[in-house]
């Protein structure tokens, strides 16, 4: 197998990028400094620009992750507050409200594998920028039309 460091010079400014952003989130530094030595003067402007979309990546992502979150501990809250106190209705209102956020959190998380993906940006590294564990596996089918929404948004926002 080939040495990677001899293969740099052959990515994109967008792989580069992605592979920096690797590196920054998870504090390599010797593979930054590698990386950083092997983009090519051409490639600098396109670097620059998929690694400030990464970062918008993760930002978006992080504040979409965490609103969800929140969301669905209220839900959770509500719902044993008002089963507690025999308001079985709200109790169900609540629930119904949480599969609903549980739903997108769900989508969420399939459309940042996707657009990850697609962009050769690791999924792992953004969720750690964002600060943002995982989703809990859930059964729960994700959003659709909320899956559709978020999906064009993070692609906005890493840029093309």
């Amino acid at each position: 197998m080939k040495d990677p460091d001899t293969l740099l010079p052959y990515l994109s400014g967008d792989e580069l990028a992605a592979l920096s952003f690797r590196a920054i989130v998870h504090d390599l530094t010797g593979d930054l400094d590698r990386i950083a030595a092997a983009i090519p003067a051409r490639e600098i402007q396109p670097y620059q620009a998929r690694l400030q979309g990464c970062y918008r990546l993760a930002g978006l992502y992080g504040v979409e992750h965490h609103s969800l979150r929140t969301k669905l501990v209220a839900c959770t809250a509500l719902r044993i507050i008002h089963g507690s106190a025999g308001d079985f209705s709200q109790a169900q209102a609540s629930q119904d409200a949480r599969v609903q956020w549980q739903s997108c959190l769900n989508a969420l998380e399939s459309a940042l594998r996707e657009v990850c993906e697609a962009h050769g940006v690791d999924a792992d590294s953004v969720r750690e920028l964002a600060d943002a564990a995982p989703s809990d596996a859930d059964d729960t089918a994700p959003d659709l039309a909320y899956g559709e929404y978020i999906v064009r948004a993070l692609t906005a926002a890493i840029g093309s």
